[in-house]
């Protein structure tokens, strides 16, 4: 799923590319928040052409959507969160695969973990699996202590039916034990970030929460967003050589997204 991180997508398209059959990039002209949006990637289109013969880029119908109303915004944010996620897999354009990873752009796979993960799969028979992704905060060398394992593998010879009930239900599955990558969140600096929360927090939320101050303030003292304690402490690490081969190769473009000492 894909918002507006063009460049994070560069390097996820570049690092997945020869491990995968086919990247679906889903947006919309609404966010989750209900708001109106360009379609950012159909804007930067002209970049991907090296990965264009995997691309099938999706737009998930703005009638889709519901309105994200006070006193409960989350709830529909969430709602539409949803619906722009599973819109490649209801579409039936996935059908002929074995498995869908869904995640964001910013979460990314390393190419060297694809061999054992997909020798992994082929002994699953459960309907979702689970991978980790080391958690990067504000840049791409400042990072939280624990693992984030939001993303989800999708088993498709399973029925949509069936993904959907697991997941409703929130039915734990099989969690691949090993870091497969790095998921890099609110990269870009306080104005990005606040776009970013625009995107799925009510307007009056973003107002009384997430300022541009406020933001500018947690980025400078290394502290979370949301006041999470659960995460631990952000720290800077020296891991350059660790990011995905893209950043290091077009370091010209990603050495802004790097916390110097």
């Amino acid at each position: 799923m894909f918002f507006n991180e063009v460049d994070l997508l560069k390097a996820r398209c570049a690092e997945h590319y020869d491990h995968v059959e086919k990247i679906f990039i889903i947006e919309s002209n609404k966010t989750h928040s209900n708001l109106d949006k360009p379609l950012y990637f159909k804007e930067h289109e002209s970049e991907f052409i090296e990965w264009k013969d995997k691309i099938h880029h999706l737009i998930c119908p703005n009638e889709k959507f519901i309105p994200c109303d006070w006193p409960h915004p989350q709830k529909s944010a969430h709602k539409n969160e949803n619906i722009q996620r599973f819109f490649a897999l209801e579409s039936g354009l996935m059908k002929t695969y074995d498995w869908a990873l869904i995640a964001d752009c910013d979460e990314i796979i390393k190419k060297a973990e694809f061999k054992q993960l997909k020798e992994w799969l082929e002994n699953s028979d459960k309907c979702i699996n689970r991978i980790k992704f080391e958690l990067y905060y504000y840049f791409l060398n400042v990072k939280f202590n624990s693992e984030w394992n939001v993303a989800r593998l999708f088993n498709l010879s399973r029925s949509i039916n069936d993904i959907m009930s697991v997941w409703c239900k929130g039915t734990l599955s099989d969690t691949y034990d090993r870091i497969v990558g790095q998921h890099f969140s609110y990269l870009g600096g306080a104005n990005k970030i606040q776009e970013k929360l625009k995107a799925f927090m009510h307007h009056r939320e973003v107002q009384a929460f997430h300022g541009l101050s406020h933001i500018q303030h947690a980025i400078d003292n290394m502290n979370d967003l949301f006041n999470r304690t659960s995460l631990g402490p952000l720290k800077v690490v020296e891991n350059k050589n660790g990011l995905p081969k893209y950043m290091q190769s077009n370091w010209d473009i990603y050495s802004k997204y790097y916390k110097g000492k």
